[in-house]
């Protein structure tokens, strides 16, 4: 995807008041002098809001092999997460499904789906991903998306915080 090479480094699983405490920014920093900034250049910080009702997730979600970034811009947000929660019901047997929407950061009509698998054969489980959702926008007598990107990342244990 558009992000190929690049390392992506986020924060999940926390209250916006998280933010308002930072645990200790020195040491964050020197950190980052240290070991980001002189292998990496920033491209870009977004922030995101978790849908957790239409959403699917366990302990290793974020920690799959393989995970599936679908962005999905739209024209109506709130059409594009019923798009989403119909996308979820016809997908049982995906057990990491995540939807968020940008909040801050970037375009605030975009929706995204961090989609986890543990092999490219459950991966193939969303090959014809493009179709199902314009089987669902014709359900719904809609047509709310504008353009869909897709991105695999892969997960690197040895460089995340948490690799067990």
């Amino acid at each position: 995807g558009p992000r190929c090479g690049q390392f992506v480094d986020a924060t999940f699983d926390h209250s916006w008041g998280d933010f308002d405490h930072s645990v200790k920014p020195g040491e964050d920093m020197a950190d980052n002098e240290l070991h980001v900034f002189p292998f990496a250049t920033l491209q870009t910080v977004f922030k995101a809001s978790y849908l957790k009702g239409i959403s699917i997730s366990h302990e290793s979600s974020l920690k799959s092999k393989f995970l599936r970034l679908i962005t999905l811009e739209v024209n109506d947000i709130s059409a594009g997460i019923k798009l989403l929660e119909k996308l979820k019901t016809s997908n049982a047997d995906i057990k990491t499904f995540m939807a968020y929407k940008i909040v801050d950061g970037g375009n605030l009509n975009q929706l995204m789906l961090v989609l986890g698998f543990n092999s490219f054969g459950e991966y193939e489980k969303t090959e014809n991903l493009q179709d199902q959702l314009s089987v669902i926008e014709v359900s719904l007598k809609t047509n709310v998306i504008k353009s869909i990107t897709s991105e695999t990342l892969r997960y690197n244990a040895d460089m995340s915080l948490f690799p067990n």
